[in-house]
């Protein structure tokens, strides 16, 4: 299972989040060579864990029972700024849909590793037609960096009428795969499929 992070204050023995991703013949979703299902309800979660009492816990800064991931049985931790890394280096690593080609126009523009990440479903790979973006900025440049992304209208511009993906119309590329990359004065470190990328922040699989 893939665990969503909640909040940045922890206690020692689990991080809080709930479940993300799970195992289910009905899901729409490929991860691990099995298919599995989206959840985007919190309280759902408690079902799903229905039998693993140890991701319940009492947490004081929520003020409530909440479910998390014991930091024992975590098997990988997912990073939103090396994630946007990887996908800057290797497009290949994206989807052929017309969301992929949209995210890779945003990172081009936007392209800056240590202020900017990604998370949702292109950060663990789950990423299909039906997925949208969720960007992640760090502090005061990352968020005039995503003031400009927004204000850059080549790129992104209001929702009109029913279009079911407004954004990035101008800057799709329809016709062939990848678009072209735009120079970047970063220098980001290397770095792999969001798979196998350390920890630093993110989501959390789960034995």
């Amino acid at each position: 299972m893939i665990f969503k992070v909640i909040g940045d204050v922890h206690p020692g023995t689990h991080f809080l989040g709930y479940v993300k991703y799970y195992p289910d013949a009905r899901g729409d979703r490929e991860l691990f060579g099995r298919t599995y299902r989206q959840n985007s309800v919190v309280s759902k979660a408690f079902g799903i864990l229905a039998d693993r009492p140890e991701c319940y816990l009492y947490s004081p800064a929520v003020g409530c029972v909440i479910t998390g991931v014991p930091r024992e049985d975590i098997v990988t931790h997912y990073s939103c700024r090396q994630t946007l890394t990887a996908l800057h280096q290797t497009p290949g690593l994206l989807n052929r849909t017309a969301v992929g080609q949209d995210l890779f126009a945003i990172i081009n523009w936007i392209f800056a590793a240590d202020v900017i990440g990604v998370t949702g479903s292109f950060l663990v790979g789950a990423c299909n037609t039906r997925s949208d973006i969720d960007l992640v900025c760090y502090g005061a440049r990352g968020y005039e960096a995503a003031r400009a992304l927004f204000a850059e209208h080549a790129l992104i511009h209001p929702v009109r009428g029913r279009d079911p993906h407004p954004a990035l119309r101008a800057a799709r590329q329809s016709t062939w795969w990848p678009p072209p990359t735009r120079p970047s004065s970063a220098s980001p470190s290397p770095a792999g499929r969001s798979a196998n990328l350390p920890p630093t922040c993110g989501k959390y699989t789960a034995a």
